[in-house]
């Protein structure tokens, strides 16, 4: 398996949410995303499904695990610096 990975800090939230583990999220929270890149197809028509991404918090030591598309409408509400 082949894991991308990338940390980006919390600069600021812009708007709240109700999501569970995102509502809890400060200025300062460090977030680790984690995408496993693996075989997403079995259809034998080619089908194509969504695969999820892990997010993990170490200020909370919480990780969620949700789909590209979910998570980008998630941090419309904030923003993200990316740490090197």
């Amino acid at each position: 398996m082949i894991a991308l990975t990338g940390k980006y800090k919390v600069l600021k939230v812009n708007e709240g949410t109700k999501a569970a583990f995102f509502k809890d999220l400060i200025p300062g929270d460090t977030l680790e995303f984690v995408y496993a890149v693996v075989k997403t197809t079995g259809a034998s028509q080619g089908g194509l499904y969504a695969t999820n991404l892990e997010v993990n918090c170490t200020r909370l030591g919480v990780s969620v695990h949700t789909t590209v598309n979910v998570l980008m409408n998630r941090l419309e509400g904030f923003e993200l610096q990316e740490i090197k």
